[in-house]
């Protein structure tokens, strides 16, 4: 039987408690420890957000993409919205502070300051995200991690959303620095299937809401749909319209959610051919039509 994918939003993970949710959901933080784990999903879920979490004790198996890293103090975990996760086996003494951004907010971000820094490492950490770093450099990015809450916290600031944005492009800034700086090997090759998957997810995140074809994707990287589809599954367990169909049913979901656009204006702004085939593409994959879906939300 075919495993269904899961992609939850950050206010899915925060309702439990255990995550600190702020800005609608667009950012969240958690104290992690045994008995509160907002990543102990089963089955494992794409959650819908860029997600830096630090090892500060303990043990833990951490299932990213099917492969099972033990994790450590010391260990960072960087995830994106495309890696399968779920964090489980925590020894008794396990801690460990996350941060979670938002794909929306992660998009709003200046390009210039921060999407070209993470693209320079980004292809490198799908296949292997989680990286030791040393007792300094985990003191220091705490530092980081300890201003940005503060600013979040802070929301009567006249410039409250600017100083999360500065604030939240300094943390990564110097993130990236230490990654590149010590922790990258420049230059360093991909094999070629992990390269080709890591090229289709970027290219993915930019185009999941216009082009829903793996003809599309396969063009860009001058290969044939069938490769294509063949090397994602190998790397991934998943098909490249897994990935396209849930890209495009968490987006639905979203702005279902946020009820600022019309059933019609949401199926033209995601591109299906008319608000009858986005309504038969979101049943298929909720269970309930985009009115239903929205109702159930507004009672809540």
């Amino acid at each position: 039987m075919k495993q269904h994918l899961y992609i939850k939003n950050i206010s899915d993970v925060s309702r439990s408690g255990e995550v600190k949710e702020y800005m609608s959901g667009m950012l969240g933080s958690s104290f992690i420890t045994p008995r509160n784990n907002p990543l102990d999903q089963t089955p494992a879920v794409y959650i819908n957000a860029n997600i830096t979490l630090f090892v500060l004790s303990g043990k833990a198996d951490f299932s990213i993409n099917y492969t099972t890293h033990k994790v450590c103090e010391r260990d960072i975990v960087m995830l994106s919205p495309a890696h399968l996760v779920t964090l489980t086996n925590l020894t008794d003494n396990f801690q460990a502070e996350a941060l979670f951004v938002s794909r929306e907010f992660m998009e709003s971000m200046d390009p210039v300051d921060i999407i070209s820094v993470r693209t320079r490492y980004g292809v490198k950490l799908y296949s292997q995200p989680v990286i030791n770093f040393t007792s300094k450099e985990v003191e220091f990015m705490m530092q980081r991690l300890t201003l940005f809450k503060q600013v979040l916290n802070n929301s009567q600031h006249h410039y409250y959303n600017e100083t999360v944005l500065s604030t939240l492009i300094l943390f990564f800034l110097d993130l990236s620095n230490i990654i590149e700086q010590k922790h990258l090997q420049v230059g360093e090759a991909l094999p070629r299937r992990e390269y080709i998957t890591n090229m289709f997810m970027e290219l993915l995140s930019a185009n999941y809401r216009t082009q829903h074809s793996v003809a599309f994707y396969a063009s860009k990287l001058n290969i044939t749909s069938h490769y294509l589809t063949l090397v994602v599954k190998q790397v991934t367990g998943q098909t490249v319209c897994d990935f396209i169909y849930e890209m495009l049913y968490s987006r639905a979901r979203a702005l279902l959610q946020e009820n600022k656009m019309s059933i019609q204006e949401i199926a033209s702004y995601l591109h299906f051919s008319d608000q009858s085939s986005f309504g038969k593409f979101f049943h298929r994959h909720s269970g309930l039509s985009p009115k239903e879906y929205r109702l159930k939300q507004l009672e809540k």
